[in-house]
C-alpha cells in the first residue's frame, strides 16, 4: 500500500505527492490552517514496544518535525479555531495540548467511574458549531474500548476535565464499536455502531434507538454485522451516511429508512456495489461528501 501523503486543491478532481514521509494514514488537519498537520500511530500498549514517534507539519506535509514530549501519543482532535490547541490520547489517558503538542496535560477521568482505567481511547469527536457562533469543544465526545471488547461512548463539557459515560444501558454492553459520528451544529445528537446495528441519541444519551430499517444488506442469520461497517458520517441537511462492504446508505432526516446511495462511476460493473473504506466531509464544502472505495475516490 502506498503511504505517501497526498494533497489536492481542486476539490479531489487530482492529487499531488507531498512528501515521501512520514508514510501513514493516521493524520490530522488543522481547520483553521490546513498547513498544519499531526500525525503520529501511537504504540502497541507493550512495555516492551518502543513509542511511535508524534510528528507535526506547518508546511502542509512538505516537512515535519519530531515532538519528543509526545511519544506514543495518537492525535485525535485539533481545535477548529486554534491549530496550535490539540487533543491526543494514549493506552491510558486522553491529553491536551495548548502549543502545538509541545507540552501536554494529562485529563484523567476524576469521576467515580474512572473511565480510562478501564476503556481505551479509539476516538474523539466534537459538536464543534453548537453553542456559539465560534467553534468550539463545549460539547466533547470519546469513543473506547476495554480489552474484552466492551465499548462505551463518554461525554465532557468542560473540554476534558470530567467525563460521564453515555452508552446504552443494555445488557451486553455494547460490543467492537465499528464508527461512530456526531451531528457538529446540534449538541447530543449522535450515532454509533455496534454488534446491534446502528444507535442514535439527540439528548446525550438519556434515550437511545436502533435505526436499522433499510440495513437488509447488512443483515444476517446471525444479526447485524457489524463487521462489515467502515465508516460513518453526518452530513448536515443531508443525513447520516454508512459506509459498508455492502456499498454506501444515507438515512435523510427524516426518513424513516436507509437508502442506498449510487457510487458506482462509469465503467464499473453495476451490479456490484463497490466497498466504501473512508467518507469525508467538510465545513468548508458543506454539500460534499468524499467516499473512498475500492475502485478509487469519488463525491
Amino acid at each position: 500500500m502506498d503511504r505517501r501523503l497526498f494533497r489536492s486543491a481542486d476539490g479531489g478532481l487530482t492529487w499531488q505527492p507531498v512528501a515521501e514521509q512520514p508514510q501513514t494514514t493516521a493524520f490530522l488537519m488543522s481547520a483553521a490552517n490546513p498547513d498544519v498537520l499531526y500525525a503520529g500511530t501511537g504504540d502497541a500498549c507493550a512495555p516492551a514496544v518502543n513509542s511511535a514517534p508524534f510528528l507535526r507539519s506547518t508546511d502542509g506535509g512538505v516537512t515535519w518535525e519530531t515532538l519528543p514530549t509526545a511519544a506514543g501519543l495518537i492525535p485525535m482532535l485539533v481545535h477548529p479555531a486554534d491549530a496550535d490547541k490539540l487533543l491526543a490520547a494514549d493506552c491510558a489517558l486522553p491529553f491536551a495540548s495548548a502549543d502545538g503538542g509541545v507540552t501536554w496535560a494529562g485529563k484523567p477521568d476524576e469521576s467515580a467511574a474512572q473511565l480510562w482505567t478501564e476503556y481505551r481511547i479509539l476516538g474523539m469527536a466534537a459538536a464543534t458549531l453548537a453553542g456559539g457562533a465560534t467553534p468550539n469543544w463545549d460539547y466533547l465526545y470519546v469513543a473506547g474500548q476495554t480489552d474484552a471488547g466492551d465499548g462505551a461512548i463518554a461525554y465532557s463539557g468542560d473540554e476534558g476535565a470530567t467525563w460521564e459515560r453515555i452508552t446504552p444501558l443494555i445488557n451486553p454492553t455494547p460490543q467492537h464499536l465499528r464508527a461512530w459520528a456526531v451531528d457538529r451544529r446540534t449538541a447530543g445528537r449522535l450515532w454509533f455502531v455496534d454488534a446491534n446495528g446502528v444507535w442514535a441519541t439527540d439528548d446525550f444519551g438519556a434515550m437511545w434507538m436502533l435505526v436499522n430499517a433499510g440495513l437488509d444488506d447488512l443483515t444476517t442469520d446471525a444479526g447485524f454485522a457489524a463487521d462489515a461497517v467502515t465508516s460513518l458520517v453526518y452530513v448536515d441537511g443531508h443525513g447520516l451516511y454508512l459506509g459498508s462492504d455492502q456499498g454506501l446508505f444515507v438515512l435523510g432526516d427524516e426518513a424513516e429508512a436507509w437508502q442506498p446511495v449510487d457510487v458506482t462511476a462509469q465503467g464499473d460493473d453495476p451490479d456490484a456495489a463497490p466497498v466504501v473504506n473512508a467518507l469525508l466531509a467538510l465545513d468548508a464544502a458543506p454539500d460534499s461528501l468524499w467516499v473512498t472505495t475500492d475502485r478509487g475516490v469519488v463525491t
